[in-house]
């Protein structure tokens, strides 16, 4: 057997379950295509493996075995397959059955159909991102043409083949994990009240959700300006400066220096600032701060930046993938171990694959970011946040009705089926600062129906009052009551 292909089938048609299984943890139907030598007029070796493979995966969904000659026959026949490459067909599972093939043989070819992919796709990319370079190249509609839009294209390519190749999936028995899921359990019985995951940073959300646990993909579905994007600032500004978590935050929706700017805003309002509404992000960006919040603003930035090291904030491409969200984001991960990935927003991400519209483009991004959440660092997970737009029509639904309903995020199926948590956000009164919080979707705990939520936009701030500050932010404050002068350089 000199084709790896043949190789693999000559090992499992016997009736090798175990070598199936191992098979199918591994490899996909696009293996097979590096493999296109020609047994026949019209047949190549590649189409014979992915029928065999095909046959293969189904009927080990359905009876838990691998078929033999008989269903072969028979389901070919079924599919109304010319008589001559029935002939052909049935020609090779003898041939697969009367070879022998060792283990480490079959392990090797396995491998080796691994490889021969990663290669042929590392080709593929240089020479598609070449022909963007050179003349432009129309990939899913759009047409890219440049050295930027050619080196942002492999980046993205190569940083999925990455993934692959560095993030697979932890295995093996429970032996050496019972320690540390006793000594997990030692930490929340010890800490009943503390949220384990990423808190949330509203009281009644971590009552409900106990933070955000790694592998949890969670959405913040509204209306447009609704406070989205301030929640998300919220929240990022809480897991780096209250809880000292590490985050990557990816804005595409804002650019990086609103975003920044949100942030310190947000950071204004501890109560060692003295300003219980903190400073207005608006006068900030305009430069009418008065004399005394221009140093506050001062003492503001020398304070956040003993937490700065903790939040990333990247400004997105005008095309972003998920594949360059996540090249970027573990360049960060590698230096400092993140905790939260926050993405302002998903609508904005384009999709690697070619799809017929906006729905399909829209669940490509949405699964992608589930499997990234669970997949990250090598199975360590990794808890995922993004806003995700309301239509108008849900919008004027949902302000009838007082609150929102899982029908109304159907205008993307995978909308509804793929997160862990849905925390829905409506403003029936554009003019008031009130809000109104939901969560639709919990998979671990309860729901919880709509409560309300002050918003201030100049600050980011989101809590149950316009004055609200949880009091664990005032008992984790490290500088406790000094001065605000003890804030400034000397």
């Amino acid at each position: 057997m000199s084709d790896l292909g043949d190789t693999i089938f000559s090992y499992i048609l016997p009736g090798n379950r175990e070598g199936l299984d191992y098979a199918l943890q591994r490899l996909e139907l696009d293996h097979f295509d590096t493999e296109s030598r020609a047994v026949s007029e019209g047949h190549r070796k590649s189409d014979i493996h992915k029928v065999f493979w095909s046959i293969l995966l189904d009927y080990a969904d359905r009876y838990g075995e691998v078929f033999d000659k008989r269903h072969l026959a028979s389901l070919l026949r079924n599919s109304k397959v010319d008589p001559k490459r029935l002939i052909l067909y049935v020609e090779h599972y003898h041939e697969y059955c009367r070879e022998e093939v060792p283990q480490h043989a079959f392990e090797y070819a396995v491998d080796g159909l691994i490889q021969e992919r990663h290669r042929k796709l590392t080709g593929d990319a240089i020479a598609d991102s070449w022909k963007i370079f050179q003349d432009g190249l129309e990939i899913n509609g759009v047409t890219l043409q440049g050295d930027t839009a050619a080196r942002d294209y492999l980046s993205g390519q190569l940083s999925d083949l990455d993934s692959v190749l560095a993030d697979e999936a932890p295995e093996g028995d429970m032996r050496g994990d019972i320690d540390r899921i006793l000594a997990d359990y030692q930490t929340r019985r010890d800490n009943p009240d503390q949220a384990h995951g990423v808190s949330l940073g509203i009281d009644f959300l971590d009552e409900y959700t106990d933070g955000l646990q790694p592998g949890d993909f969670c959405l913040i579905a509204g209306f447009t300006s609704h406070g989205k994007s301030q929640f998300c600032a919220q929240l990022a500004w809480h897991t780096a400066v209250i809880e000292k978590k590490a985050t990557f935050f990816a804005t595409s929706e804002t650019v990086r220096d609103v975003t920044m700017h949100r942030i310190l805003a947000r950071h204004s309002r501890l109560p060692k600032f003295g300003l219980p509404h903190g400073l207005d992000l608006n006068r900030i960006l305009r430069g009418t701060l008065t004399t005394e919040e221009h140093e506050i603003l001062h003492a503001v930035g020398m304070d956040f930046m003993e937490t700065a090291e903790l939040l990333h904030i990247c400004q997105m491409p005008s095309s972003p993938t998920m594949a360059y969200i996540e090249r970027r984001a573990k360049a960060v991960d590698k230096k400092v171990p993140l905790d939260l990935l926050i993405m302002d927003e998903l609508r904005l991400v384009h999709s690697e694959g070619k799809h017929q519209g906006e729905r399909e483009r829209s669940n490509e991004v949405l699964r992608r970011g589930k499997t990234m959440a669970v997949g990250w660092g090598k199975g360590r997970g990794i808890a995922f946040v993004s806003p995700w737009q309301m239509s108008r029509d849900a919008f004027d639904k949902a302000k009838d009705l007082g609150y929102y309903q899982m029908a109304s995020l159907s205008d993307t199926s995978e909308a509804e089926k793929v997160p862990d948590l849905i925390i829905t956000i409506l403003r029936p009164d554009p003019t008031s600062n009130e809000a109104l919080f939901q969560i639709l979707k919990n998979r671990n705990h309860p729901t919880m129906e709509p409560r309300p939520v002050y918003v201030d936009f100049r600050t980011s701030f989101l809590g149950s009052s316009s004055s609200a500050v949880p009091e664990r932010v005032q008992i984790n404050d490290a500088l406790g009551n000094e001065s605000l002068m003890s804030l400034l350089p000397s």
